[in-house]
């Protein structure tokens, strides 16, 4: 085969007949951008960012990779016009693009754990591995595997086959595993000392998460809780059915066998000041979370039988059984309304749920409400209560019926009452 005389970018070559204006140009230094026939993907149709000017004949911009030399042709590969062209070409190729740099249920996890490369791990039957990898970003996969609310998978694309990948319970199988298989959780060993000390208050899973990643950098870390375990409202907040004592104390003994410090029973404030830590440490963490009721700004809600949800859920973490009878009222729609009325379910008491909405406004998660419902569990929807009063018989709930009206100016809908009503029943307030 023989060859043309070609010019590239005024750069007079010779080229063999049958070559392209990518290979022509490729042979006196240019590098075209192309996606469609680049040596790292595979080809699959034109992108047209290798898009050139040919001069003469139309004078029309044309693609690289499948152009072919001919003698005298003169080429432009670099210019305003054609970069324009390639800008172009690319903004197309976004604007449809039907892939992610992050995959959806990374992007969509508050943690941004790598939930592809730990399920691949999974494939390959490496779940030490995958528990590793998960730790990176949180260190509790059994606690995760068990209570998330799964974000990613309401963002999982399998959901536009059949259903999403059970990327929570996953966590929970990858945790069972290196349990059974090692008896306890493996950490990585940490880096040499630093000699820097970091005081934590509050053990629950935000300081220990700091605690965590502070000691595996080689910090001295001490952690005061005022409790007497571990866990934070993952225990206290959470009832046992869901997440049980032992996988709490798996997962956050693991990482005081790290070297961590935990002072248990120290309440700073109380136990220890502020100013003490500040001069015997060179940074405080304050991870005390949000442990405190919101009120419901209801006359009688500090009536004798009336608990905040926090406050219900905490007594029985305590190994308390708060006297709440046997037919308790949950003001609520979120997911701790759901776990006090299935706690109380599991006590022999009938309970029922009073939402201020419907069931597409609940803010709890859809699962959780069909366990509940399941369990026997009664909800009232668009109930809401305006006083509580002491009964003859335990507490009285004085409730209204409310009404979905349309949408102010925070997005949320306006409710409007309608009528009173009146409910006897010993009370659990969320």
């Amino acid at each position: 085969m023989g060859l043309v005389n070609v010019k590239i970018n005024g750069i007079d070559t010779k080229i063999e007949e049958g070559s392209t204006i990518l290979q022509a140009a490729t042979k006196v230094g240019f590098d075209i951008p192309t996606l469609c026939h680049s040596d790292n993907l595979e080809h699959f149709t034109s992108c047209f960012l290798c898009a050139v000017k040919v001069e003469g004949g139309r004078g029309n911009l044309v693609p690289s990779c499948a152009t072919k030399v001919r003698e005298g042709m003169s080429v432009t590969v670099e210019s305003e016009e054609v970069n324009e062209s390639r800008r172009m070409a690319l903004n197309l190729l976004l604007s449809d693009h039907c892939g992610d740099c992050i995959p959806p249920c990374e992007d969509a996890c508050p943690a941004s754990i790598d939930i592809r490369g730990f399920l691949a791990l999974v494939r390959e039957e490496k779940e030490l591995e995958a528990a590793k990898l998960i730790r990176e970003k949180a260190p509790f996969p059994g606690a995760l595997g068990r209570v998330c609310p799964r974000p990613c998978e309401t963002a999982c694309r399998r959901n536009r086959v059949e259903d999403s990948v059970s990327i929570c319970y996953m966590k929970r199988y990858i945790s069972d595993t290196e349990l059974e298989e090692c008896g306890e959780a493996q950490l990585p060993e940490p880096a040499p000392a630093t000699g820097k000390k970091v005081a934590i208050i509050g053990a629950g899973p935000a300081g220990m998460s700091a605690a965590y990643y502070l000691k595996l950098e080689g910090h001295e870390v001490t952690v005061f809780e005022a409790h007497e375990k571990s866990g934070g409202m993952m225990r206290y907040g959470i009832p046992y059915y869901r997440l049980t004592d032992k996988t709490l104390k798996d997962e956050f003994d693991a990482i005081e066998r790290l070297g961590v410090e935990v002072r248990y029973n120290t309440e700073v404030g109380k136990d220890i000041t502020a100013k003490k830590l500040e001069a015997e440490y060179d940074s405080i963490v304050i991870a005390i979370g949000a442990q405190g009721a919101s009120s419901m700004r209801v006359e009688g809600e500090d009536t004798p039988g009336v608990y905040s949800g926090i406050e219900y859920l905490g007594k029985l973490a305590e190994g308390q059984e708060p006297d709440i009878g046997t037919n308790v009222v949950v003001v609520g729609g979120g997911n701790t309304a759901i776990d006090v009325a299935r706690s109380a379910i599991r006590t022999g008491a009938k309970a029922t749920i009073l939402y201020r909405r419907t069931r597409a406004e609940m803010p709890a998660s859809s699962f959780e409400i069909d366990e509940a419902l399941e369990e026997g569990v009664e909800i009232s929807f668009l109930a809401a209560p305006v006083k509580i009063a002491e009964g003859s018989k335990g507490v009285k709930v004085s409730c209204i019926r409310m009404e979905l009206g349309e949408p102010d100016a925070s997005g949320e809908d306006d409710l409007y009452r309608l009528k009173d009503r009146s409910m006897k029943y010993r009370q659990l307030q969320l």
